[in-house]
C-alpha cells in the first residue's frame, strides 16, 4: 500500500465527480457494486485508476518523466525495481498494468529516467508495438539481455518468463482469474533451475494507492476509506470466493455422483 501525496488525492477526488455519492459511499467502505451500477460508472472509475497510477492523466502539463517521480506508487515501483536489481545477481523483473496511459507510459518513462533497460510486451497497434518487437522484447528478456519487461493484459497469457525473480502488478482487475495469469507468467515450472531447489522463489507484489487517514481518522483511530484500487481487489477477492465455494459444490456433487455409481455397478455385480 502506497499512500497518495496531497496532490494525488486532489486531483483524484475530482476524477470522481459525477459518480453516483451513493456508489463513492459503498466503494470508499469496500462494500459490493452490482453489475448494472459497474457498467453505469465504469468509465469514471477508470479515470479514478489513472489518477492513482499517475499524475500526469489530468495534469497535462507534467512530463511522464516527472509523473513518475511525483506520483508516490510509480516512484515506489521503480524504486523497488532498482533494489532488486542492485540486490539479486540474477534479477528478471515482470512489471504488469492493465493501463497504457497512466501505466505502460508512465512505467517506461521511469525506466528510461533511471537508465534501467527494458522490454514491453503489449497489445499491437500501439505506435511502435509489431508481433517481431514484442518476440524481441520476450526474447531480450529471457535471455537475461534486458532485466525487466513491461506486459499488460496482452501479455497475461502464454508468455512463459521461468526465469523471474520478481512480478510486481502495478494496478489491479477486477477478475481474480486476470490477476492469477499475470502472476503465473513469472512463475513457472522448472524456472530458475541454474538455483539450488531451496532458493528458486518469486517475489510477488501487489502495488495500491491507498487514501491517507484524515484528522479525524487520526485522532479517533478509524480506518480510512477505501481507495478505487483496493476496491478492484477486494470485487476480485469477492469473486475468487464464489468461484472456490462453486468448485466445491461441484466436486462434492461430483463424488456423490461417483459414489452412487460405484454402489449400483457393486450391486449389480453381487446382485444386491
Amino acid at each position: 500500500e502506497v499512500k497518495m501525496s496531497k496532490e494525488q488525492l486532489k486531483l483524484y477526488r475530482m476524477s470522481m465527480k459525477g459518480v453516483d455519492p451513493r456508489i463513492i459511499d459503498k466503494i470508499k467502505r469496500g462494500e459490493e457494486v452490482s453489475k448494472t451500477q459497474m457498467m453505469n460508472v465504469f468509465t469514471k472509475l477508470m479515470r479514478a485508476r489513472q489518477v492513482s497510477n499517475s499524475l500526469h492523466t489530468v495534469n497535462e502539463g507534467m512530463s511522464l518523466e516527472e509523473a513518475a517521480e511525483r506520483t508516490p506508487k510509480i516512484k515506489k515501483i521503480l524504486d523497488d525495481v532498482g533494489e532488486h536489481i542492485k540486490t539479486t545477481p540474477d534479477a528478471q523483473i515482470i512489471i504488469y498494468t492493465n493501463i497504457v496511459k497512466g501505466g505502460v507510459d508512465v512505467i517506461e518513462a521511469g525506466l528510461k529516467k533511471r537508465g534501467i533497460d527494458y522490454g514491453k510486451f503489449i497489445g499491437k497497434g500501439r505506435v511502435g508495438v509489431t508481433e517481431e518487437s514484442r518476440q524481441q522484447a520476450v526474447n531480450d528478456y529471457v535471455s537475461g539481455k534486458n532485466k525487466v519487461i513491461i506486459i499488460t493484459g496482452a501479455g497475461a497469457e502464454g508468455l512463459s518468463l521461468g526465469n523471474t525473480t520478481l512480478v510486481m502488478l502495478a494496478d489491479g482487475h477486477y477478475n481474480p482469474e486476470r490477476i492469477a495469469q499475470a502472476e503465473a507468467r513469472g512463475v513457472r515450472a522448472g524456472g530458475q533451475s541454474h538455483r539450488d531447489p531451496k532458493d528458486r522463489k518469486v517475489q510477488v507484489r501487489r502495488y495500491v494507492s491507498t487514501v491517507p487517514k484524515n484528522f479525524w481518522q487520526t485522532i479517533t483511530f478509524k480506518d480510512p476509506e477505501k481507495s478505487v484500487e483496493q476496491f478492484v481487489y477486494l470485487t476480485a477477492d469477492r469473486k475468487q470466493r464464489l468461484n472456490r465455494q462453486l468448485r466445491k459444490v461441484l466436486e462434492t456433487k461430483s463424488q456423490k455422483e461417483d459414489k452412487k455409481k460405484d454402489g449400483t455397478l457393486l450391486g449389480r455385480m453381487f446382485g444386491a
